[in-house]
């Protein structure tokens, strides 16, 4: 089964196999970059990598949350991130946007994406 696939015309999703709990998902490429993410598997059999290995030293949780507040500022259109400072109200975020965003990073938790990615 190809990893990366086009759900419509403009929905590209990255298939995660083996996500966050054994879970499996299917994850939206942040708009915008659909063309450059379906450049660099293009061509490619459905079972070959895209990277032959990923470097120990790379912060995967950084590009996690900046992946996060990227796709909640899209879903959340015209809001900004949460203040990091002060205890955090529900009228200063988008409930549904950090849901959504909470469901493509596998947690399912507001609390974890409020805490840990949107702030």
């Amino acid at each position: 089964m190809r990893e990366v696939y086009w759900q419509s015309r403009e929905r590209l999703v990255v298939y995660v196999r083996n996500g966050k709990g054994g879970q499996a998902r299917e994850v939206l490429v942040l708009p915008g970059h659909e063309q450059a993410v379906w450049s660099r598997v293009e061509g490619r059999n459905a079972d070959e990598h895209v990277f032959e290995h990923l470097p120990k030293n790379m912060d995967i949780h950084s590009y996690r949350r900046e992946y996060a507040q990227a796709l909640y500022l899209w879903r959340a259109s015209g809001r900004t991130l949460p203040s990091p400072l002060g205890r955090l109200k529900s009228s200063d975020y988008d409930r549904q946007a950090a849901l959504f965003v909470s469901e493509q990073l596998g947690h399912h938790r507001l609390d974890v994406m409020l805490r840990h990615y949107l702030r």
